[in-house]
């Protein structure tokens, strides 16, 4: 059983990475395209390709998990 329960937590946690990851990628996207509009200044979407973002998403995904299951 407690094997279960671990494969269940690794998947509502793989669910939950992949979400903010989405969610990350989306909100730079939009931040971006501001910066491009607004300003004369030209950023890449290159700039999204970054290991920091997938180690935040995975934070993030932690950090609402331990949250959720406080509760």
């Amino acid at each position: 059983q407690t094997v279960l329960e671990a494969l269940s937590t690794l998947l509502e946690w793989t669910g939950l990475f992949v979400l903010f990851l989405a969610a990350n990628l989306v909100l730079g996207l939009l931040f971006i395209l501001a910066i491009r509009g607004f300003t004369p200044r030209f950023v890449s979407v290159y700039e999204l390709e970054s290991h920091f973002l997938l180690v935040l998403s995975g934070v993030q995904a932690c950090v609402f998990l331990l949250c959720w299951n406080r509760t």
